[in-house]
C-alpha cells in the first residue's frame, strides 16, 4: 500500500511555488483536529469513498461509522484538505484527461458521477496520493487547455538531427538555454524552467517568467517584485513547429528560437503559420450558416463595415440567448441588401460550436488572390475540442484550415 506524506512531510514551496496556492490559512487548518473532524463529516459520500479506499480503510458499515473510522487517523486524512482547496475551480478536463492517463480504472469508477463527468475532488485525490508531482502536472497541462496558443513553423529549411528532439528536450538543456538567455537579457527578470510534457509527437516545455513589475501588501507592508508569466512552448514535428501560449510575443518566441537553433545547430527562428483559404470556401460556409445548413455551427453574431444602410455605418445583427440569427440575415439582406457578399467588410462573426462561442475573423492575403487565413478564438476550446473543430471545418465540404487568433509577431 502507498504511504500518503503528511502535511509537515510536504513543505509549504510546494504549494505555494510549484502550484501557486496560498497555504493561509488551509495548513494551519489541517493541524486543528476538530477543524479536521467537522471537515471529515462533510464529505460528499463520493469523497469519502474515495478516500476510504485510497487509505486502505475498511472499517464501519454505516455512513457514520465510516466517518469515525475516518476520524481516527485524521492525522493521515488532513493531507488531502489542502488538495480539496488545489481543486477549487481546477480545470475538470485537464484533470480527467490526465487521470485517465495515470489512474486504474477501479479508482475512475470510484470517481465517476455519471457516463461523462467525473467528481474533479475526488480524481486529484486520487493523483496525489499516487504521487503528489501529479498535482503539478496537472497545474501545468490546465494552461494548454485553458490558453490560446499561436502557431508557428520553422522559417526556411533546416535538417534534422539523427537525435530525436524528444531526447535532446532535458531539464538540463533547458536551464542553460534560460540562463544564458536572462545574462544576455539584462533586465532583472529571471526564467525559470518548470517542467517538460511529452504527448505523442507533442512536446510540451512549461517556463514561468517574472514579467511586469507589481506591489502587493502584506501586513501592512508592502512587496515590489514582480507578476509572473506563463510561457508554453508545444513543439512539434521534431521541432519543425512550435505553438506558444503566451501573454508577452517577444520573449516567447525568442526561447523557441534559441531552442530550436541548438537542435539543429544552426541560426533558426520561427513565423507565424499561415494557411490560405479561398473566398469560394469562406462564402461555402457562410451560406450555409445563413441559410441553416451548417451541421456544426450556428451563426449567432455578424459585424460588417460599410453596410448597405444609409451612410454606410458599422453594422451587427446579434444574438444574446445563443439561438441562431441566421432568420434574421435573411431578412435584413432582402429587405435591404447583401452583407456578406463583400469579405473584406465582414469584420467578425461569432458562431456556436458543442454549446460555446467562437469569434473568427478573415485576415485577407494580398499576396494571394482571393486567399484570406480564417482565425478563431481557440482559447475557448479545451485541446480535444480543438482539434475536433478543426477537423470539422477543414473536412468536407468546406477545406477551411483554421488557425488560432493568437500571434506572436503582431506587426
Amino acid at each position: 500500500m502507498l504511504m500518503t506524506p503528511t502535511v509537515q512531510a510536504i513543505s509549504s514551496d510546494y504549494w505555494e511555488n510549484d502550484l501557486q496556492m496560498s497555504t493561509e490559512p488551509w495548513l494551519p487548518r489541517c493541524a486543528d483536529g476538530t477543524f479536521m473532524c467537522s471537515w471529515i463529516d462533510g464529505l460528499s459520500r463520493r469523497r469519502l469513498t474515495v478516500l476510504r479506499s485510497l487509505l486502505g480503510r475498511n472499517g464501519g458499515a454505516t455512513l457514520a461509522e465510516q466517518r469515525e473510522d475516518l476520524r481516527a487517523v485524521r492525522a493521515e486524512v488532513a493531507t488531502f484538505y489542502p488538495v480539496e482547496r488545489f481543486a477549487f475551480k481546477r480545470s475538470k478536463f485537464a484533470t480527467l484527461d490526465y487521470a485517465r492517463a495515470v489512474l486504474d480504472e477501479g479508482i475512475l469508477e470510484m470517481c465517476r458521477i455519471n457516463e461523462t463527468e467525473y467528481d474533479t475532488t475526488s480524481l486529484l485525490f486520487a493523483l496525489f496520493r499516487t504521487d503528489p508531482k501529479h498535482l503539478i502536472t496537472v497545474f501545468h497541462l490546465e494552461k494548454v487547455h485553458t490558453n490560446g496558443f499561436a502557431r508557428m513553423k520553422l522559417k526556411g529549411d533546416a535538417r534534422a538531427p539523427l537525435e530525436p528532439f524528444k531526447r535532446f528536450l532535458t531539464p538540463e538543456v533547458v536551464r542553460g538555454m534560460l540562463a544564458d538567455f536572462d545574462a544576455k537579457c539584462r533586465d532583472g527578470r529571471v526564467s525559470e524552467f518548470k517542467s517538460i510534457v511529452s504527448h505523442g509527437r507533442h512536446h510540451l516545455l512549461f517556463v514561468r517568467r517574472e514579467n511586469r513589475r507589481s506591489m502587493v501588501i502584506k501586513a501592512n507592508q508592502s512587496i515590489h517584485a514582480f507578476t509572473p508569466e506563463w510561457i508554453v512552448l508545444d513543439f512539434q514535428d521534431n521541432a519543425k513547429g512550435v505553438d506558444i501560449a503566451s501573454k508577452s510575443t517577444k520573449v516567447p518566441a525568442i526561447l523557441a528560437n534559441r531552442l530550436a537553433s541548438l537542435y539543429f545547430g544552426k541560426t533558426c527562428e520561427y513565423e507565424n503559420d499561415i494557411q490560405v483559404t479561398y473566398r469560394a470556401q469562406i462564402k461555402s460556409l457562410l451560406d450555409d450558416l445563413v441559410g441553416d445548413r451548417c451541421q456544426f455551427l450556428s451563426l449567432l453574431d455578424v459585424a460588417v463595415r460599410n453596410s448597405p444602410l444609409d451612410g454606410a455605418p458599422l453594422l451587427r445583427i446579434s444574438s444574446e440567448d445563443g439561438g441562431s440569427i441566421a432568420e434574421g440575415v435573411r431578412h435584413f439582406e432582402r429587405a435591404v441588401g447583401s452583407i456578406l457578399t463583400d469579405l473584406q467588410l465582414v469584420s467578425e462573426i461569432r458562431v456556436l460550436y458543442a454549446g460555446k462561442r467562437l469569434k473568427l475573423t478573415l485576415e485577407s492575403l494580398p499576396s494571394v488572390k482571393d486567399g484570406y487565413v480564417v482565425r478563431y478564438t481557440d482559447s475557448t476550446l479545451n485541446a480535444s475540442e480543438r482539434q475536433a473543430f478543426e477537423t470539422a471545418i477543414g473536412g468536407k465540404p468546406y477545406g477551411i484550415r483554421a488557425l488560432s487568433t493568437e500571434k506572436q509577431d503582431r506587426k
